[in-house]
């Protein structure tokens, strides 16, 4: 009778293992789909961060800079490119307007570890914010490439307000 008992306790145990997998795997499936929120999160997120990177400033520090403000939501090849020719990085380019947030219009899947999202950068100036008025500044409208490897990254970003049309940031 003792094994009978061992022989129901395995098979209950590998009854829930399997369950247990079967719903890893489903929660693993969605969480790299683009249609995950994480995926317009990390966009969003992102581009809280766009006004802190002045352009401007001297390469040496600027590398750090970007570093620090993009390194948590960009591919290090992306990172790597920003770094070696600053002037395709988004960012600050003037005292105003700048970057205020990214407003991602669409979002498709581009294969199976990646996605595209169309989106727009909402710029901001000294007197949208004091007056308290809707941002009357300039969008940029740019297309950002994602891609899943451990998580997801934003691995291109193409934008064309700022003669910088066709080319990958």
């Amino acid at each position: 009778m003792t094994t009978g008992t061992a022989f129901l306790l395995a098979c209950s145990a590998g009854d829930d293992a399997s369950v247990s997998n079967a719903g890893d795997s489903a929660l693993f499936a969605a969480q790299r789909s683009c249609t995950a929120p994480v995926v317009r999160e990390l966009v969003e997120k992102f581009g809280e961060h766009l006004e802190r990177v002045s352009l401007l400033a001297p390469p040496d520090l600027l590398a750090g800079v970007l570093r620090r403000e993009y390194g948590p939501f960009v591919t290090s090849d992306l990172l790597a490119r920003w770094i070696a020719d600053p002037r395709r990085a988004p960012g600050r380019e003037v005292s105003s307007p700048w970057p205020d947030r990214v407003e991602v219009t669409s979002v498709q899947q581009a294969g199976e570890d990646s996605c595209r999202l169309e989106a727009d950068v909402i710029y901001t100036t000294s007197a949208d914010t004091v007056a308290g008025a809707g941002v009357s500044s300039p969008r940029e409208r740019v297309v950002i490439g994602l891609h899943y490897d451990a998580g997801w990254r934003i691995s291109t970003w193409q934008g064309d307000s700022t003669g910088t049309a066709g080319t990958t940031r």
